[in-house]
C-alpha cells in the first residue's frame, strides 16, 4: 500500500530502496522460492528407475530397503538389479541401446551336471578346438579368460565400454574385446568376443551362428490354399463337373391323379429307419435267426407292417407288453428294434443275460449296460434276478452296515456286572477283569490260557471284591465245562459274546487297550507297573467326576503324588448311575448317526455267513437269547453262532426257490396229474374272499405291519 501511495515524481532509486525495506519487514511470511536443482532431483524418480529395486518410486520409499538379495545375500537391493557376478545368467532379450549388448545365456561351472546342456559345437580357433554353446538369443559372443589365454596366437585385447546385460538386468563389465578367426566345417568368419570371467563356457551368439551356418532360420509355412478364384480353378480344374442341361419335369409333365382316392385327413404314422449297426459278431446272426421263427417277434413284425390297433385290448396278448413302446418300434435288417435297442427273442434271453454278466458287475451297472443295447418286457427284473442268482457275486459282497448300538444295562451298584478277557503282552498271557459300574481294572498274569489257571485268578479277585452277578466274556476258555461248573458253584452267570464280534464285549476290549498302552510305556521308561496301575485307578473316569477307586471303594487310594488328608477321607459318590447312563446315551447318539437296523431272520431261512473266504451259504437254526445272535448250520453240517452283522439273505437261494415254485405245476402235469380247473367267473372262490382285488384285477396285499390287525371292511 505504501508503494502505491508513493508520489509519482519520486525517483526510481527511492522506490527500489523502499521496496527492499518492505521485503525485509515481511521476510518471514514470504513463500520460499523453489530450488531448481532440488526440483530436478525430486522429479527424476518419475523417469529414472531406482538402481536398488529397478522400479519407479518416490525418494526414500524404495521397497528394497533392508531387504536381502537372493543372489548375493547383501541388503538393500533386489536380485534383479544385483551388480555382483551372477551364477546363472540366462539373459532376457531386451531392446539394445548404444552401450549395451544382451546375451541369452551363460553358465557357471556348477551347472555342468544339469540335464539340459543346450546346443554346442566344436569350432577351430587358431588351430585349437573350442567347444562353444550355441545361443540364438544372445547378441554377443562371450569368451572366458581361461579359454582366451589357452589359444596359441597372441591376443590383441582392446578396451571396450560396452556393457553385457545378464538375465534380470544385471550388468557385466567385460575385461576387453578380441577379434578371432573362427572356422566351422564349411565356413569361417572373423568374430568379436567379449572376454569376461562371468562365464566358464564359451558362448556363440545368434549372428555368429548364422554366419558360420550352424543355425538356419526356418521361415513361415507357405500358404497352401489358393488366394484367388483363378488359382483355385487352375489348380482343381479337373475336379469340377457340371451338367450342361437340366430338365424340370414337374412343370412340363404334371402328375395326373385325383386327391379323392384317399382321405387326406387320416392320421398316418411314419416310422424312421436307421442305418446304425446293431450288435456285432455271431450273436447278432443268432438273434436274426431266432427272430424269424419266434412267434412273438413275427407278431410284432406283422403289427408294425399292418399297423397297431387303436386300443390295447384289441392287441393280441403276446404283443400287449409292447404297447407302450409301439411308436418307437421298427424293423432293421430282420431285427425288431426299439430306439436303437434290439428286442431279444425269448429263446436267447438267457444266453444274452449270461454274456451280459461276464464282468460280474452289480445290479445297477448291469441294468445300465442292458438298457443301453437291448430291450424286452421285464428286462429289469430279469437282470436283477440274474445278479441275485450269481453265487460268485454273492460271495464277493461287501460287509453289512453297522446296526444301532445296544448298550449293556447300567448296574445298580459296583461289582455286579463284570467283563473279562485274555490278552498277551511281550509274549506273556494276562487276565483282565473290569467292572461295568466303576471301570476298576484287575490285571493278573497267567501261566497259561487253560481254564484251571483262569479259575484260580478269578477266585483270588472274587475273594477281595466279591462275586458278581454276571460275567461277560468270550468263548475260549470261558465256555468250557470246567468254567461252567465254577460259575455254578460260586453262583454267577456267564454271558458269552458273539464270536468274531468283539464289539459285544467292548468294555473289556477298551480296558485292555488302555492297560496295554500304559504297561508298554511303563516298561519302555523303566516305571514300576504296579505304580502305574495305581495312578490309572485313581484317574477319574471319562465323563465322570469320580475315579474307579472312588466308585468301587468309596475313597481315593494314596499314591506317591501329593494329596491332602481331606481328599483321602471316604465318601459316597452320588448320581453315578445317571452319569453312566448319560455317557452311554452320548456314545449311542454319535454311533447311530451312521447305523441302520437290519431285518431279523426266521428259522430255516437260507442265508450267507461272512468268512475270510467271502460269504458262504448257511441256514438259520434258531435265534438265541442274546440280541442279534443266531445259530446257523452250513451245508457240510458244521454249526456256528454268528451275529446279525455277519449274516445276509441268500438271494441266489431265494431265486432258486422261486424257480422251483414256478416249475412245480409243470412237473406235476408231466407225471400225469390232473390239472385243477379254474372256477367259473360266477363261482364263489374262497381265495377271492381272502385276497381281494382291484377293479383292474390286481390283487390287494395288505402291508406286513398290519398283519396282526383285521383290515376287512364291515
Amino acid at each position: 500500500m505504501q508503494a502505491r501511495a508513493m508520489a509519482p515524481n519520486s525517483s526510481t532509486e527511492e522506490q527500489l530502496v523502499h521496496a527492499v525495506s518492505n521485503t525485509g519487514r515481511f521476510a518471514k511470511y514470504a513463500k520460499p522460492q523453489p530450488n531448481s536443482a532440488r526440483v530436478a532431483l525430486q522429479e527424476e524418480w518419475r523417469t529414472r528407475a531406482c538402481r536398488n529395486c529397478g522400479r519407479l518410486h518416490k525418494p526414500r520409499q524404495c521397497p528394497a530397503y533392508n531387504m536381502d538379495c537372493r543372489k548375493c545375500g547383501k541388503k538393500n537391493h533386489f536380485a534383479a538389479v544385483c551388480r555382483s557376478n551372477p551364477d546363472v545368467a540366462l539373459v532376457e532379450a531386451e531392446a539394445p541401446d548404444v552401450n549395451a549388448l544382451y546375451i541369452a545365456g551363460i553358465s557357471r561351472a556348477h551347472k555342468e551336471n544339469s540335464r539340459d546342456t543346450g546346443w554346442s559345437s566344436s569350432l577351430r580357433v587358431g588351430g585349437t578346438l573350442v567347444t562353444f554353446k550355441l545361443d540364438t538369443g544372445a547378441e554377443a559372443n562371450v569368451l572366458p579368460p581361461a579359454v582366451a589365454e589357452g589359444l596359441p596366437m597372441p591376443l590383441n585385447m582392446q578396451r571396450t565400454d560396452t556393457i553385457v546385460v545378464a538375465y534380470g538386468g544385471a550388468r557385466i563389465q567385460p575385461k576387453g574385446i578380441v577379434q578371432l578367426l573362427v572356422q566351422a566345417r564349411r565356413k569361417q568368419a572373423q568374430l568379436y568376443f567379449f572376454v569376461t570371467d562371468a562365464s566358464d563356457t564359451p558362448l556363440l551368439g545368434r549372428q555368429a551362428c548364422v554366419q558360420l551356418d550352424l543355425v538356419r532360420r526356418v521361415e513361415a509355412l507357405a500358404r497352401s490354399a489358393p488366394a484367388t478364384k483363378q488359382e483355385l480353378l487352375q489348380q482343381y480344374l479337373s475336379s469340377f463337373w457340371a451338367s450342361t442341361t437340366f430338365t424340370l419335369t414337374l412343370r412340363a409333365y404334371p402328375l395326373t391323379g385325383s386327391s379323392d382316392d384317399g382321405d387326406l385327413g387320416d392320421e398316418k404314422v411314419i416310422y424312421a429307419a436307421t442305418t446304425d449297426p446293431p450288435l456285432g459278431g455271431s450273436i447278432t446272426q443268432l438273434v436274426q435267426a431266432a427272430s424269424e421263427t419266434d412267434e412273438e417277434m413275427l407278431l410284432l413284425k406283422d403289427l408294425h407292417t399292418g399297423g397297431w390297433p387303436d386300443r390295447r385290448k384289441s392287441v393280441p396278448p403276446r404283443a400287449q407288453p409292447y404297447w407302450s413302446v409301439r411308436h418307437s418300434l421298427y424293423i432293421d435288417d430282420g431285427l425288431v428294434m426299439v430306439n436303437k435297442r434290439i428286442v431279444v427273442p425269448k429263446s436267447l434271453r438267457a444266453e444274452v443275460l449270461q454274456r451280459l454278466h461276464t464282468a460280474h458287475q452289480g445290479i445297477q451297472r448291469s441294468l445300465a449296460h442292458a438298457r443301453a443295447i437291448m430291450y424286452w418286457p421285464g428286462l429289469s427284473n430279469d437282470v436283477r434276478a440274474m445278479v441275485d442268482s450269481c453265487s460268485s457275486c454273492q460271495e464277493q459282497l461287501p460287509s453289512n452296515q453297522r446296526e444301532p448300538l445296544l448298550p449293556h444295562p447300567v448296574p445298580d451298584a459296583p461289582w455286579q456286572r463284570n467283563a473279562a478277557d485274555i490278552f498277551e503282552l511281550q509274549g506273556r498271557p494276562f487276565l483282565l477283569i473290569t467292572d461295568y459300574y466303576s471301570k476298576f481294572p484287575e490285571v493278573l498274569q497267567l501261566p497259561d490260557k487253560t481254564a484251571g489257571s483262569v479259575i484260580a485268578r478269578f477266585k483270588a479277585v472274587f475273594s477281595r471284591h466279591g462275586v458278581p452277578f454276571t460275567l461277560i466274556a468270550d468263548h475260549v476258555p470261558f465256555a468250557s465245562a470246567e468254567m461252567a461248573r465254577f460259575a455254578c458253584t460260586w453262583g454267577f452267570k456267564i454271558i458269552h459274546s458273539s464270536p468274531a464280534f468283539p464289539q459285544s464285549n467292548r468294555t473289556a476290549e477298551r480296558a485292555i487297550k488302555t492297560v496295554k498302552a500304559m504297561l508298554t510305556a511303563a516298561a519302555r521308561n523303566g516305571v514300576d507297573p504296579h505304580l502305574a496301575m495305581l495312578n490309572l485307578r485313581n484317574t477319574p473316569v471319562t465323563g465322570m467326576a469320580y475315579s474307579p477307586t472312588q466308585l468301587l471303594m468309596g475313597r481315593v487310594l494314596r499314591s506317591n503324588l501329593p494329596i491332602s488328608n481331606a481328599a483321602l477321607q471316604p465318601s459316597t459318590p452320588v448320581n453315578v448311575r445317571e452319569g453312566l447312563a448319560r455317557c452311554q446315551w452320548r456314545q449311542k447318539e454319535s454311533y447311530d448317526k451312521t447305523a441302520a437296523p437290519l431285518l431279523p431272520f426266521r428259522t430255516g431261512e437260507r442265508v450267507r455267513m461272512e468268512t475270510a473266504q467271502g460269504w458262504q451259504p448257511a441256514s438259520i437254526v434258531r435265534a438265541r437269547e442274546e440280541p442279534r445272535s443266531y445259530d446257523i448250520i452250513t451245508p457240510s453240517g458244521a454249526t456256528y453262532r454268528r451275529n446279525r452283522k455277519h449274516l445276509r439273505p441268500d438271494r441266489a437261494a431265494r431265486h432258486d426257490d422261486q424257480q422251483d415254485d414256478i416249475e412245480a405245476p409243470d412237473s406235476d402235469t408231466e407225471q400225469g396229474a390232473t390239472p385243477v380247473e379254474a372256477p367259473e367267473p360266477g363261482a364263489n372262490a374262497p381265495e377271492s374272499q381272502s385276497a381281494p382285488c382291484t377293479r383292474s384285477g390286481r390283487r390287494i396285499k395288505p402291508p406286513v405291519r398290519l398283519k396282526d390287525y383285521d383290515t376287512a371292511s364291515d
